[in-house]
């Protein structure tokens, strides 16, 4: 998730005892923050830990705008999946092995730039 105009600075740190990644990103148009994190929780005894990985982008200041891009591979970079577009998502298929990316963001288009 960059912005088209590039990056003026960017730094990345943890939340304190957690699996948080927070990074901050400055461009000529503003400022944002983007969240990463896996969920990890307790359920019926052992830890519960979905195979999930949820990214929150939030707005610092000013009118950013990001370039989204989804392209995963398989078998170290030789694959690509196929991809087939849902109403809020985007199925990733290759043999046997599918993912699923589900956004609030449309999916009309693989990589596009949106305002913040």
């Amino acid at each position: 998730m960059t912005p088209p105009s590039g990056i003026i600075h960017s730094s990345q740190y943890y939340v304190e005892n957690t699996n948080i990644l927070c990074t901050s990103i400055k461009s000529a148009e503003g400022s944002y923050r983007i969240t990463d994190y896996a969920p990890r929780f307790e359920q019926y005894e052992p830890y519960y830990k979905p195979l999930i990985l949820i990214r929150k982008i939030e707005l610092i200041s000013g009118h950013p705008k990001v370039r989204v891009e989804c392209h995963p591979k398989y078998h170290f970079g030789k694959s690509s999946f196929q991809k087939n577009r849902g109403s809020n998502h985007i199925q990733f298929e290759w043999s046997d092995v599918k993912m699923r990316l589900v956004t609030n963001m449309p999916t009309s288009h693989s990589s596009t730039i949106w305002p913040i």
